[in-house]
Parts: C-alpha cells; structure tokens; sequence
C-alpha cells in the first residue's frame, strides 16, 4: 500500500510505501531516511515514534481509516 503524503510545508509530496520494513513503512523525506532509519535496528522499536515519520503517520492513520469504513460497510 502506497501514498502521497503531502509535506507539511507544502513544499511538494512524500511517497510511502507501508508494505516496506515489516509493515513499518519508508518514506522519502529526511527525517525517516537520517533519524528513521537509524532506529530500525531494533524489532522494538517498529511502529513507534522512533521508526515513523510525519508522513508514516498520516499514511497509516489513512490506511486504518479505509480499512475501518470497509469493515463497518459489510
């Protein structure tokens, strides 16, 4: 599953891939490539502030969103 996030800046869109990293995601700013990534080293810490950036954040909040309103529409 893949997005565009668009930057909080509004300087341009970051592209996420969340099937990536075991379902933690990547991203193409720079706080997941230099402070993200770092942090992947340790199973713990997936799916937690120190392995998601902004834009991993709103992408999977999106991506439960969906699968939310698939469930509750069956």
């Amino acid at each position: 599953m893949c997005y565009q996030v668009d930057s909080r800046s509004g300087g341009g869109q970051y592209f996420c891939d969340l099937t990536d990293y075991q379902g933690n995601g990547s991203c193409g700013c720079s706080d997941w490539s230099c402070r993200c990534v770092a942090n992947m080293k340790h199973p713990h810490e997936l799916l937690t502030d120190a392995t998601l950036c902004w834009h991993l954040r709103q992408a999977h909040m999106y991506n439960l969103a969906v699968q939310l309103e698939v469930v509750l529409a069956q």
